[in-house]
């Protein structure tokens, strides 16, 4: 979705972008795999240029047989490189529909206007965009059915337990990549 049509969408059910994003907390450089090492001084005056936590040889040699999909991913929530975003979405997507024919989801829910439309394409971007911008979502919950184009009452009921499922994929992909990562990096510290 669109940041033009989330921000219009938000206005219409009242909900003012500018007020929640002042009341979330301050965003940092996002996640990290390890504590970086200590790369400055205690000091006031004291000047000096802070080193990147990895070089790219040391992210590349802890990447070495992480699995492409995992590797996107982690990339994506880690680092904040969104340029496989549609890859991401295109696999995600595959996992909802598989998710589906297992728990026997209904290939449709019923949006503010009670028409039935497909949604798991919208589900598998959400794991995505709330992924990127987690203060908003936790700041202003109803941001989840607006985004789905659903009333509270139908996202709270069905589809919320369907996002976790599919989140708990998005966060399966994560643990594999920093599973193989986090050791590497660690070595590369000592």
């Amino acid at each position: 979705m669109r940041a033009e049509t989330l921000i219009a969408l938000a206005g219409a059910h009242g909900i003012d972008l500018g007020r929640v994003a002042r009341m979330a907390p301050p965003r940092g450089r996002g996640r990290k795999l390890l504590t970086p090492r200590k790369n400055g001084v205690n000091g006031k005056e004291t000047r000096t240029a802070v080193k990147p936590e990895w070089t790219l040889a040391e992210i590349g040699a802890a990447a070495a047989g992480v699995p492409a999909i995992p590797f996107m991913a982690a990339c994506y929530a880690f680092a904040g490189q969104r340029s496989d975003f549609w890859k991401l979405h295109g696999a995600l997507f595959r996992e909802a529909q598989a998710l589906q024919e297992r728990n026997y989801w209904p290939v449709e829910v019923i949006d503010l206007h009670g028409l039935p439309r497909p949604y798991l394409a919208h589900l598998a971007k959400l794991v995505l965009d709330e992924d990127a911008t987690p203060q908003l979502f936790r700041t202003a919950p109803q941001l989840y059915s607006i985004y789905l184009g659903v009333s509270e009452k139908v996202w709270d009921k069905s589809i919320a337990e369907r996002f976790g499922a599919l989140k708990l994929v998005w966060l399966d992909w994560l643990g594999h990549a920093a599973a193989i990562m986090q050791p590497r990096l660690a070595a590369e510290e000592e």
